[in-house]
């Protein structure tokens, strides 16, 4: 008999009891005990599962968001919520049983009563006999128009109706009548009982009816819209004048100053214009651009925009400030008048740390970017930087998420248009990746190009912190310290709202002895990104103040375009801007009518400031504006005139502001702007074809043509036309 081979299974019983020595146990725990290297060794060449690198990163993006919501106030409501602890009782079968009959009981009676009054709803219901009295004079024929049968049959009493004299003294029977008598007309206080009795719901939101409902609801089954931060433009403007000379009644009524008249003696003719390069209302209307609409009109401020444009003025000695004027017609107007533009600029340096440079940035396009409108403050500030681009200087751009790409290469200043323009189809979203993107990012910003000899610099626009494994922070701190990176610069944005920069970061700025900026607004990241283009520069001023004297034997009224005041309940201070950067440009812009006569002087600009390392130390400029440096046509007009008029027009026109004619010293005419300004875009094919080629011009220009195809009802005091005097000691309107 051949003996059968035994199988796994037998063998797996068989050995199921058979004891193991106490040493082989030991031995084999001594080969498992590993140490977290030779564990990270064992584990660096397993595959990574699909998704798996996204979860970590999203845990990440997590974290943060429970970080920034830590601090978040909660509700009083919401606390005192929290803390009632629900007392959880246990019911016996009769209390259950007796809940149970008592809702049904309930359900019952409901259920009954509802029922109830459906059938007592449609119940029939008799019609109320008409009453039709009738004098006989005459054949009488009644024609109804109701299916129904009509009887008439006489009324009681109706045989001994008895003759009285009316209130008048004439006989009823001199006058044959026929009446109908259904019910008496109810007067105001009947009208009003009647509604209550038979309109009048208890449960209707009555101020929902008179008001609209300010909000939205949705379904619960869909996601809750993304919240947008709203950001109002800075408050400033001149303050509301208490002279006679200024019409307050139609600055409070309509929002828009009008014309300020010079009579000889007064006041009036002198004015101290605020200096701000605050660009915050053309910040708001490319936002909301974004979202098919315009902001309100008394939100948009023309000296915002003005402040947004770059005119390339001479610049003045280094060091100093200087006034630039430049004046021509107001061809929008239809009335007679000029424009006088008062510009100031700061000196720039005869030789700049930096002769030239090539300078790449690296762009934070995450999600945790689109709050608090860091982005739009971003690629604000980098496009007013680039707007200053020299010829000599170089500009790369790359944006990352989780991966970096390289939207512009090497850029020069004829290319600015297509940076602009895709630097304005960005949205962001997703997560960064700091620890992957920058070692690329730093890779291409070493990467040699035609013009080796310029300086390499490399700025970081972020919000995000950096999660660096220890051999990545180390291979990228290797670069930076590597000998062909001598001349790579290293510097970093911070957007973010931690209190201190992020560490990792930290370290690796200065390893490459560069800087951390941390920056809030499109002007501070302007300045940082021209810091590194051009080398750290002093400001040249601070607290600069400008006063502007007309000469009342000229100029009959003047009026400063834009600097509405904000706060109608009092008085503000002027607005200045801090300090002025080298070959930093504020203007202003007024309108004026003039008289007609030979007088020359038009008006005297003088300027003041003081020098940002002794406040003690005042200095001042003044100029002369003649009548003869108005030109007589809009194409005779200086290139920054005429950007400013282009500019200006068209946001008074988004702002629903007017024009005005001034007839003679005690009075003047007001008409409403046009709906659209397509007489400005018209009037740009017109203009120098030096500022068409502008690409901060025309990217300006776009937008307004955006905004143009939005259109906004005007109210109705701001859709009329009228005239508008000194009647009496006081600004009336007066009939034409």
């Amino acid at each position: 008999m051949t003996e059968r081979k035994p199988d796994d299974k037998s063998l797996d019983e068989r050995l199921r009891d058979v004891t193991v020595p106490p040493s082989l146990m030991l031995r084999l725990r001594s080969v498992a005990q590993w140490d977290d290297q030779q564990l990270d060794w064992q584990l660096r060449d397993v595959e990574i599962l699909p998704g798996l690198r996204h979860r970590l990163r999203q845990i990440v993006v997590d974290e943060q968001v429970d970080e920034r919501l830590r601090n978040v106030p909660l509700r009083s409501v919401a606390v005192a919520r929290a803390r009632i602890i629900p007392w959880r009782r246990v019911r016996s079968r009769i209390g259950r049983f007796a809940l149970a009959a008592s809702l049904l009981v309930a359900v019952s009676l409901g259920y009954g009563s509802w029922l109830g009054g459906v059938v007592w709803l449609m119940r029939p219901v008799e019609r109320p006999v008409a009453s039709l009295m009738v004098m006989d004079n005459g054949p009488f024929e009644l024609v109804s128009p109701a299916e129904s049968v009509v009887a008439i049959v006489p009324g009681p009493a109706w045989d001994g109706v008895q003759d009285s004299e009316p209130a008048g003294g004439w006989p009823f029977d001199q006058f044959p009548l026929m009446a109908t008598i259904d019910r008496l007309p109810a007067g105001p206080a009947g009208e009003l009982f009647a509604e209550l009795g038979s309109k009048w719901d208890p449960s209707v939101h009555w101020m929902r009816l008179r008001w609209p409902v300010f909000g939205y609801s949705h379904p619960e089954v869909e996601t809750l819209p993304d919240l947008e931060m709203v950001g109002l433009p800075a408050t400033g403007g001149i303050p509301v004048s208490l002279m006679r000379e200024f019409d307050r009644e139609f600055l409070f009524s309509r929002g828009t100053p009008p014309p300020v008249v010079t009579p000889v003696n007064s006041s009036a003719r002198s004015l101290s214009v605020p200096l701000s390069s605050e660009t915050s209302s053309w910040d708001l209307l490319r936002q909301q651009l974004q979202r098919d609409r315009l902001p309100p009109p008394d939100q948009l401020r023309a000296e915002h925009f003005l402040a947004a444009l770059d005119y390339r003025l001479p610049p003045p000695e280094p060091g100093k400030l200087a006034l630039r004027t430049a004046a021509g017609p107001s061809v929008f107007n239809p009335a007679a008048a000029g424009l006088l533009q008062i510009s100031v600029k700061a000196g720039e340096p005869r030789r700049w740390p930096r002769p030239s440079a090539h300078l790449t940035i690296a762009l934070d396009l995450s999600a945790s970017m689109d709050w608090d409108q860091r982005f739009a403050a971003a690629r604000e500030g980098i496009i007013r930087a680039l707007s200053s681009l020299r010829p000599d200087d170089r500009v790369s751009l790359i944006v990352f998420r989780e991966e970096p790409y390289l939207l512009v290469g090497e850029a020069r200043t004829g290319e600015l248009g297509a940076v602009f323009e895709a630097l304005d189809n960005l949205r962001p979203g997703g997560s960064a990746n700091l620890g992957e993107v920058l070692p690329q990012a730093i890779a291409a910003a070493l990467e040699d190009d035609a013009d080796s000899a310029l300086e390499r610099r490399l700025v970081l626009i972020t919000d995000s912190p950096a999660v660096f494994v220890p051999e990545a922070a180390a291979v990228v701190e290797r670069i930076l310290r590597a000998p062909n990176a001598t001349r790579l610069g290293f510097d970093v944005l911070d957007l973010g709202d931690r209190p201190e920069p992020d560490a990792q970061i930290a370290q690796l700025v200065q390893a490459a002895g560069g800087k951390i900026h941390r920056v809030r607004s499109a002007s501070e990241i302007r300045w940082a990104l021209l810091e590194n283009l051009r080398g750290d520069a002093a400001p040249v001023a601070t607290a600069p103040e400008l006063t502007v004297d007309f000469n009342p034997r000229a100029v009959a009224a003047y009026r400063l375009i834009g600097h509405q005041v904000q706060s109608w309940g009092g008085f503000e201070q002027t607005v200045n801007s801090a300090e002025l950067r080298p070959g930093e440009e504020i203007t202003t812009l007024f309108e004026v009518w003039l008289h007609p006569n030979d007088e020359d002087d038009i008006a005297t600009a003088r300027l003041r400031w003081s020098h940002p390392r002794d406040t003690n130390r005042t200095d001042s400029d003044s100029i002369r504006i003649s009548r003869l440096q108005f030109s007589t046509t809009f194409e005779g007009a200086s290139v920054s005139l005429q950007e400013a008029m282009l500019i200006a027009e068209a946001v008074e026109v988004l702002g629903q502001s007017f024009n005005f004619e001034v007839q003679g010293t005690g009075g003047y005419r007001y008409a409403p702007k046009p709906r659209d300004f397509r007489h400005v875009l018209q009037a740009v094919q017109r203009a120098n074809p030096q500022l068409r080629q502008r690409a901060d011009f025309q990217r300006m220009m776009a937008f307004m043509q955006s905004a143009n195809r939005i259109s906004t009802e005007r109210p109705v005091a701001v859709a009329k036309s009228g005239t508008r005097g000194i009647i009496a000691g006081r600004w009336r309107e007066s009939k034409e």
